[in-house]
């Protein structure tokens, strides 16, 4: 058993070496092209270089920020809709327009008070309409008794 573990460090070890080697070789080359020792002109980096790379590492940022926040998103609204499903499945409303529980305690307590809310709104809403109705058929008859 310890046999074959050696060998395979040996043999990844040999696989680092080469590795070693082989990337040596590539920085040789690619000093080389920037400081012009083929025998070409050498590479210079302009500033136009500089701001591309700024900019190139901004949109990878930028593109990480977006990726999470769909990520949260994406958890936002799975909780939303769960949340959506188990009020509305949670009441039910009776022959005589009472609210009743179905299974779930608090979903249906909370979707009862939203829905007695959306009623007081409602009879709010038209108390409003309602009197400013009768505040313009007012002044229309007390306009009319002016003119008598």
């Amino acid at each position: 058993m310890q046999k074959s573990i050696d060998q395979s460090l040996e043999f990844v070890e040999g696989q680092q070496s080469e590795l070693e080697g082989l990337l040596g070789q590539l920085e040789n080359q690619i000093r080389d092209v920037f400081d012009g020792g083929d025998g070409k002109e050498p590479i210079r980096v302009t500033p136009a270089d500089v701001e591309r790379e700024k900019t190139y590492n901004m949109s990878v940022q930028i593109n990480g920020q977006l990726d999470e926040m769909g990520v949260q998103l994406s958890q936002m609204i799975s909780e939303i809709n769960y949340a959506q499903a188990s009020n509305s499945s949670g009441v039910s409303s009776g022959a005589n327009g009472s609210l009743g529980e179905g299974q779930g305690g608090e979903g249906n307590t909370i979707t009862q008070i939203v829905r007695i809310l959306d009623q007081h709104l409602a009879s709010l809403q038209w108390l409003d309409k309602s009197s400013a109705e009768l505040g313009e058929r007012v002044k229309a008859l007390s306009d009319g008794s002016r003119g008598i």
